[in-house]
């Protein structure tokens, strides 16, 4: 019988994922809202759509009846995507009532955004309706290669360094090695950032440019990324680490990145709208572009890699026309 028990709420790619990983030690419950997911999972023990050729262990129960999945669970995870987790917290306290999360030992948020409105990070919305014990994981973690056994190394961040500590402990083993940090907000807004740089790197390669503009994209876009995350109170060393330029190159490299692929459609030629509307996935990148906008206005920082990405997706800027725009800026010394 194993011992510990973890209820995921989001049923996705990445909670899914992350699900069969945790499943070859523990019990794992996951709570996913469209029923016909919970049927196809029920009766085929494949979702194709999210993790194509995956089989979902028959000791996995994956359910839309959520007092099942929430009932005696040691971990709590929740795999909401960033803009979606106020409205499902939400649910999850009307059906439930605000004391949901009684007997959880820790509650691990998965998402990488930053809500749009509030301009908060996911374990900032989530410690409005659960006041203690919110750790974050991230870093570069493609949810097919980790159910693959391809080597994969994440980290998790909380204040609580001993709950750290003893959940590092619990998930690192097979491919996954799990680091441990104390600076949440770096680690939170590396995972965010980084999906911006993502689409940027897919217009790259979908315009054929050369691995010259991919190599400035990333550093300069790293540049940013620390600029803003300093500013938010992250610590510099952070963004050098997995949660930062890590996650960046694998999500800015790598066709399996759902960002990746919407700016390689963009550089295609195809219009957000159009290439949105194909997606089962979210992207998270689209709606953080939004959002870190508004803080770079907000904290007055230059990020002009950041402002001509905004202009792409939200004003119909022509991508040509802002690659002129990024070369033709002021010359200046360079600073990281």
């Amino acid at each position: 019988m194993k011992s510990k028990t973890f209820g995921i709420i989001g049923g996705g790619s990445w909670g899914l994922g992350f699900g069969i990983h945790l499943s070859k030690r523990y019990n794992v419950k996951i709570y996913e809202i469209n029923s016909e997911r919970v049927r196809e999972v029920q009766k085929e023990r494949t979702l194709k759509n999210f993790l194509p050729g995956v089989y979902i262990p028959s000791t996995i129960v994956y359910s839309d009846d959520l007092p099942l999945v929430l009932n005696e669970i040691d971990y709590m995870v929740l795999a909401i995507p960033t803009q979606f987790l106020r409205r499902g917290l939400s649910k999850i306290v009307s059906d439930r009532g605000r004391n949901f999360y009684a007997g959880v030992k820790a509650v691990v948020n998965l998402a990488k955004g930053i809500e749009v409105d509030s301009l908060l990070l996911p374990t900032q919305i989530i410690s409005e309706f659960i006041p203690s014990s919110v750790i974050a994981l991230s870093g570069p973690s493609i949810s097919l290669e980790v159910v693959n056994g391809i080597p994969t190394a994440v980290v998790l961040a909380g204040e609580n360094e001993l709950l750290v500590e003893e959940l590092q402990k619990l998930i690192s083993f097979d491919n996954v090695r799990v680091y441990a940090s104390s600076d949440t907000i770096g680690v939170e807004l590396g995972g965010a950032l980084k999906n911006i740089i993502a689409i940027a790197s897919g217009i790259i390669d979908g315009m054929g440019l050369g691995a010259n503009t991919k190599g400035a994209l990333l550093t300069r876009g790293l540049a940013e990324i620390v600029r803003l995350g300093m500013k938010m109170g992250g610590e510099r060393e952070t963004f050098y680490g997995l949660s930062g330029i890590g996650d960046m190159i694998t999500t800015a490299t790598s066709i399996k990145s759902r960002n990746y692929t919407v700016g390689f459609n963009l550089g295609k030629g195809k219009s957000l709208k159009e290439i949105l509307k194909k997606m089962v996935m979210v992207a998270e990148g689209v709606e953080t572009t939004r959002a870190v906008h508004k803080l770079s206005l907000k904290n007055n920082i230059e990020m002009p890699i950041i402002d001509s990405m905004y202009k792409i997706l939200f004003e119909n800027s022509p991508v040509k026309d802002e690659i002129t725009n990024l070369l033709s800026r002021p010359l200046k010394r360079e600073v990281l």
